[in-house]
């Protein structure tokens, strides 16, 4: 999320792990929410993230729906993740914004 201030200080504010497409903006002070600090917690983003998505939301599924909550941009990349799986199911998520 980006925040350009009156002044013209931009701050970005991004949660703890970052998928591949993710968009690098330019900012004066970037925040940056991290539940784990310790390196043994490091996971290997780019195929464990993905896969335990999958997993899960396939696992999920076979109770009914799914609900995913998060902003705009990361229900975008979530969607495209599990579009990529060949997870066919509808998606229906508010207009940005609201």
């Amino acid at each position: 999320m980006l925040v350009e201030e009156e002044t013209g200080t931009r701050v970005v504010y991004t949660g703890d792990f970052r998928l591949d497409g993710t968009p690098v903006l330019e900012c004066d002070t970037l925040v940056v929410e991290a539940t784990y600090g310790d390196p043994s917690c490091k996971r290997n983003f780019k195929e464990d993230v993905s896969e335990l998505l999958v997993s899960m939301v396939e696992r999920r599924l076979k109770d009914g729906a799914v609900y995913v909550f998060g902003y705009h941009g990361k229900l975008q990349e979530v969607m495209q993740i599990l579009n990529d799986a060949d997870v066919t199911v509808p998606f229906v998520m508010p207009e940005r914004g609201v």
